[in-house]
């Protein structure tokens, strides 16, 4: 006689086994996109497989655990998925950028787009200029099929069903006013104006209200640095089908963002709350350089910047159109890759006692 639980030990033991195996390359979720990847080792926690996977072309800073809803084998039917959400993605961020250019020439035709254009700028001081939205840092981090990286934050001010119904009409407004107000660098008539990617201002929004309002420090030294991220985007710049002097140039523009970050995130590209985090990690650690212990976030502050920067540089105008345009492509890269860039993961909150030190409440 066979027992009804010796009738299931097979069925038990099959569901246990782990659907992906060491050194398959899958293609996997992050964000709303597709990425090649191989998986280097995989591991059981509780009911379920983790895989740790090496996206294929990134850097391995950028290694992770992932779950088997976020993956998906390398056969034709998923590869076509990928070049559908890759291009469903590629064509709402350039309707996104017509839409802008679209809205902006009508702002200046009809003379109003002076001192109250949407243009977001970096943090000069921690404004208290009210929340943002209700919205995470990077929304598109979490996908239908990447839910185990859900790292959405809870609004700082909850909104109700009624608050919401009341206030939708102005949210899309509340965001602009953030960019201006909160992000201002006071600099009202620059002759060059980097325009920021509109999921990149809620970025800036988000990042405004972890460190300044929820009291959260960006994790120093990063986990992808700002040298990380200019030397895959190098890469990226390799791999793409443009002529080698437009490389070169593009090259040599994002080399330049590392010096000009290395001078400008002491005294421009920190909050208050930030600022003796720098000295104690920064300063006091002598040959360091920013771009090497800093990330993401504070690169994001630096773009808009760059602006005030060419408008006070020596350089010729058609110099600093070109310049522009290569800024504006490397934000095209990180708006279109921003669930690899920015995510709340790299926050941490300040415990009291830095608090204390730094005397903020």
């Amino acid at each position: 006689f066979t027992s009804t639980r010796d009738l299931f030990t097979p069925l038990k033991r099959h569901r246990m086994q782990p659907k992906f195996n060491a050194d398959e390359k899958v293609l996997c979720f992050h964000g709303p996109l597709l990425y090649e990847a191989k998986i280097l080792r995989s591991k059981k926690e509780g009911g379920s497989y983790m895989y740790f996977v090496h996206y294929q072309g990134w850097n391995k800073n950028w290694d992770e655990w992932v779950t088997e809803p976020r993956m998906l084998k390398q056969i034709a039917e998923n590869f076509e998925k990928q070049k559908k959400l890759l291009a469903t993605h590629m064509a709402q961020t350039k309707a996104n950028k017509q839409a802008k250019k679209v809205e902006k020439a009508k702002k200046v035709k009809g003379g109003s787009d002076s001192g109250s254009n949407s243009r977001a700028s970096t943090p000069v001081s921690d404004r208290p200029a009210g929340r943002p939205p209700k919205r995470s840092l990077a929304d598109d981090e979490v996908s239908t099929s990447s839910r185990d990286d859900d790292v959405s934050n809870p609004p700082s001010t909850p909104v109700t069903t009624k608050e919401s119904s009341r206030k939708k009409g102005r949210r899309e407004e509340s965001v602009e006013d953030l960019c201006g107000t909160v992000l201002s660098d006071d600099v009202a008539d620059n002759k060059y104006v980097i325009d920021i990617p509109e999921e990149l201002k809620y970025v800036l929004i988000n990042d405004w209200d972890l460190v300044v309002h929820q009291k959260q420090l960006f994790k120093v030294p990063a986990k992808v640095t700002v040298s990380n991220i200019i030397e895959q985007y190098i890469m990226h710049l390799a791999s793409q089908d443009i002529c080698p002097a437009r490389r070169s140039v593009a090259t040599e523009v994002i080399k330049g963002l590392g010096e000009y970050f290395n001078v400008s995130v002491g005294p421009q590209l920190l909050y208050g709350i930030e600022k003796l985090q720098y000295k104690e990690d920064c300063e006091s650690a002598g040959a360091v350089q920013p771009v090497d212990i800093y990330g993401s976030a504070h690169l994001l502050r630096l773009m808009v910047k760059i602006g005030g920067y060419l408008s006070c540089s020596n350089y010729q105008e058609p110099n600093c159109k070109v310049i522009e345009e290569h800024i504006d492509d490397f934000l095209t890269y990180l708006d279109m890759n921003r669930s690899m860039f920015f995510t709340s993961k790299n926050y941490t909150p300040a415990s009291p006692e830095y608090l204390a030190k730094c005397g903020s409440k």
